[in-house]
């Protein structure tokens, strides 16, 4: 075998090997564009069914007086299902503990719950956009 064969063979397992490296950093983020977007969207469920809690007017005793409609009610549903699916447990869990304290009724610490949340998700947004 000559030198050229080698300086050949060397250069042709360089370029297969960058190929591979190339495809794979493709793929990685590829699948994080994909996992950052289904995030962005549970993000934009999230919020749009707390908006109406957030701006909702707070009665006698520090709660927050909310109509709970069909409309509302489907929100916090495709909220909940998407958290669910594509949510960290942090957050799968203070969207739980908002849900339970709302169902109690207990003004006081669904406000608290929902100050959680909201801090949580504007922290978490903040850090996968990399701001």
């Amino acid at each position: 075998m000559d030198w050229k064969d080698i300086i050949t063979i060397a250069g042709l397992v360089v370029v297969i090997g960058g190929w591979f490296y190339s495809k794979w950093k493709d793929r990685k983020h590829e699948i994080f564009r994909e996992r950052l977007k289904r995030r962005l969207e549970m993000y934009d469920s999230v919020i749009d069914a707390i908006r109406p809690l957030i701006y909702a007017p707070v009665d006698s005793d520090g709660g927050k007086h909310v109509d709970f409609n069909d409309e509302m009610n489907d929100r916090l549903r495709e909220a909940h299902l998407k958290i669910s699916i594509y949510g960290y447990s942090d957050e799968i869990s203070a969207f739980q503990s908002l849900a339970d304290k709302m169902a109690e009724k207990n003004g006081p610490g669904a406000a608290h719950s929902l100050n959680v949340l909201t801090e949580m998700l504007v922290k978490q947004i903040r850090k996968e956009l990399g701001y």
